[in-house]
């Protein structure tokens, strides 16, 4: 050929400049993290309470963490007014700690 393959296919330009892009490395982490979360509950079983306590409550943690990521990243809350991204952590910390105190002490309430 006289020109180079990568000029006339266009679309090769366009899949690196997607896996840069912040979205796309946003995506792979939250995959990341659904992998540390599998790893972390596999084989941890409720028959050890207490060992089953510190890893469900890391679960919850991971999990609200990547709640957070989805609602920041892909539903454009980053660049969201100050208020409104306010009130967004605010209730994620406070869904977090009821759903926490809920697994918790569920059971004395």
């Amino acid at each position: 050929m006289d020109r180079s393959l990568s000029s006339s296919l266009p679309g090769a330009l366009i899949m690196t400049s997607v896996l840069t892009e912040k979205i796309t490395l946003v995506w792979l982490f939250l995959a990341v993290l659904t992998g540390l979360s599998w790893l972390l509950a596999d084989g941890h079983e409720p028959t050890n309470p207490a060992g089953f306590t510190y890893v469900a409550v890391g679960l919850f943690a991971l999990a609200f963490f990547k709640v957070r990521l989805v609602i920041m990243y892909f539903m454009e809350v980053l660049d969201a007014p100050w208020i409104l991204r306010g009130l967004f952590e605010v209730w994620t910390v406070g869904v977090f700690v009821a759903v926490v105190s809920f697994y918790l002490y569920g059971t004395q309430i």
